[in-house]
Parts: structure tokens; sequence; C-alpha cells
């Protein structure tokens, strides 16, 4: 039999299968360019290290600074927290001692380390605190340890070094969703170690003063006060009852290193009550009508009592304590019926860690009610 006796079958059998193949083919690069692109961070995806504009960040509270390129975008909303951003590189610089490590440093991972081998209910995919070799990046800065900081695709370390008798940190991490890429890449693992060698504390006399010679007067008719400032200081209406004086650097909020003046609800006293004393000791002691629950926690975790002061000629209640990154001295002092709360926040976790008391202190003297 011959060949010629396939040929008109085998040709509409390679037809069929050409047209199965360009479908199938065509289906199949659809598809694929439906998914989303798989990205992983790559020497082309960062700025040769310092070829780009390279931008200083001053932190005012802990006086320290460190360098970074342009493309980096800095966070510093989170009070005691600054975070240096590009792409899924991330540079964590924690003052607050927010993960609560206790000296000496090494013991305390000793410890961490013992309490989770010893949890019957620690998840599988939980390990242990590595201590790494020691680090020549931070060199200058004694007493660093180093551990792994690492987290699947997360590649990284983090910095505990103590520091004004607390733990200060300093980490980075970078992202990668390739499993195959998970290795160290050493020209990204290079730029953020020389972002890093910028980090240093300001010496005492390079720190610029937090406070102005100069002092203006602030007068809020709505709020009935008025109040005597720096003028190198910025004034925020954050609400209709509070308002906040921030110092050069800070970040203009209400849970902020400045000043905040608040006659906010959850001050005003309840019922007709005859003098200041009678109107202080009815917040500290009963429920506030706005959040009865949290009556049992005022006195003793939410204002401590410390003495009994003067402000615009009244009788006022300075306290220490606070709640939800409003924690610092408040004094609360009452125009008629109207309770006020003028307040210095704290640095960080010590009990009165305070910057620019001194413009507190004044900032009371010359405080004034103008109704």
């Amino acid at each position: 039999m011959s060949i010629s006796y396939f040929l008109p079958r085998l040709s509409g059998f390679f037809v069929f299968l050409l047209s199965a193949t360009v479908l199938i083919a065509t289906t199949l690069l659809i598809f694929l360019n439906t998914q989303p692109e798989r990205k992983h961070i790559s020497v082309n995806s960062f700025p040769t290290p310092f070829s780009a504009r390279i931008l200083t960040y001053t932190e005012p509270i802990n006086n320290y600074q460190i360098s970074y390129p342009s493309e980096w975008h800095v966070d510093n909303s989170i009070p005691g927290i600054v975070s240096l951003q590009f792409g899924g590189a991330h540079i964590t610089i924690d003052s607050a001692n927010s993960s609560h490590i206790t000296l000496p440093i090494e013991a305390w991972v000793r410890k961490i380390n013992k309490q989770m081998a010893e949890d019957p209910g620690r998840p599988s995919y939980s390990s242990l605190i590595t201590i790494l070799r020691k680090d020549n990046v931070l060199k200058n800065i004694p007493g660093i340890v180093v551990i792994d900081n690492s987290f699947y695709a997360e590649v990284g370390q983090e910095y505990l070094f103590p520091h004004k008798n607390s733990v200060f940190s300093i980490s980075y991490d970078y992202y990668t969703d390739n499993s195959e890429f998970g290795g160290q890449n050493d020209d990204i693992l290079a730029q953020i170690n020389q972002i890093l060698s910028t980090f240093h504390f300001l010496e005492s006399s390079s720190i610029p003063p937090p406070t102005s010679s100069v002092w203006t007067t602030y007068s809020d008719p709505k709020l009935a006060f008025s109040v005597t400032f720096p003028s190198n200081w910025t004034i925020k209406n954050i609400s209709d009852s509070d308002v906040s004086f921030s110092a050069p650097g800070q970040q203009n909020t209400d849970s902020d290193t400045g000043i905040l003046v608040s006659t906010d609800a959850w001050w005003q006293p309840t019922g007709n009550l005859p003098d200041s004393q009678s109107k202080f000791n009815s917040f500290i002691n009963n429920c506030s009508s706005v959040t009865p629950t949290t009556c049992a926690q005022k006195n003793n975790e939410f204002y401590k009592f410390e003495k009994q002061v003067t402000v615009a000629g009244l009788p006022a209640f300075q306290t220490y304590g606070g709640c939800c990154m409003d924690i610092g001295r408040h004094i609360f002092v009452y125009n008629g019926d109207t309770a006020y709360r003028i307040t210095l926040y704290n640095v960080g976790l010590k009990e009165n860690e305070f910057r620019n008391l001194d413009v507190f202190n004044r900032f009371l003297s010359t405080f004034k009610f103008t109704n």
C-alpha cells in the first residue's frame, strides 16, 4: 500500500492537530497575561546606592540621624517608631521598645527561647530567636546584639542595643515572593547596610534648641483661653475641642510629644458640683458618662494624682498617666462647669520622661481664661 493512500487522511489530521495546538497556545497566552505579575526585588529595582539625591532624617526626641536615597519613603506616624521603605524593603527604628525587651539583651533572648521551647501550644511554624555573629554595620554603637529577623520569604536582621536604660531596635527586611530567589541578594543588602551605616546619635552640642527665645500669644475665642508659646512651634486645631502645640520636627497630632489643650467631653464633670476639687474627684473616682466601663481604671491606671497646682489663678490638679498613646503629664483645671485638660506628652515608655518641660511650665504660667 502506497503512502499516497494516507496523505488525504493525514493532511486532515494535521490540520486538526495544528488547529488544536494554536487554540491551546492562544488560551495559555491569554491565561498567562491575565495572571498577576510575580515580582521580586532585583538589583535593577533599586537605585545605585547613594547615586540618587540623599536626604537626612533627624529624630528630635532621641536625637539621632539617618541618611537615605530620596526614593525611599519615611513614615513616622507611630510615636517612637520610624520606618523607611522602598518597594519590598523596610528599615524600622524602634525607640519605644515596643517588644518590651529587658536588659541584659542576651539573657532576655535565652529566657524567651526557653519559654517558647517549653510551650506545648507553640505553633509548628514558629522558631527560636537566633543570635547571629557580630555585625560591623553599626560597630560604633556599643552593646549590640544581632538576631535573625528572617521569616519565610522575608530576609532580615535586627540590631538590639541598650540606650537610656531601655532597649533600642533597628531592623531591616526585604521580601520576595519567588521562593527560588530566597537567598540574600548582595546588592540589596549593600544598599540597606549603607543606609544603616549612616545612623548615629547626635552630640548634645549639635542638637538644635527645642524652643525659641521669641514667644507669641495664641487666643482661642471658642475655647475661651489665651496662652503664649514659642514662635517656632506649630498650632493645629485638631477638633472643635482640641488644640495642639508642637515643637519643630514633631507630628502636630494629639498623640505627639508636644502640648495639648482639650475640653473634650471625656473630661467634663457630671452633676451640679460646688467647686473644682469636687469636680476633679468626681472625674477620677466615678464612672464617666461617656465611657462608663472604664471608671474603675481611671484612678490608678489612667490618671495618677501627683499634686495640686495653680493655673490661671484657679486650683488645678496635676496627674500622670493616660491611655492609648495619650500618656503624659495632665493638668486639670475648671473654668466654671467646663473642664480643661492641658497635657505635656511623654517622650517614651518610662514614667515622667519629658522634653520641653520648661516650655510647658512657662506655657501654664501664661494660660488665661478669656470669658
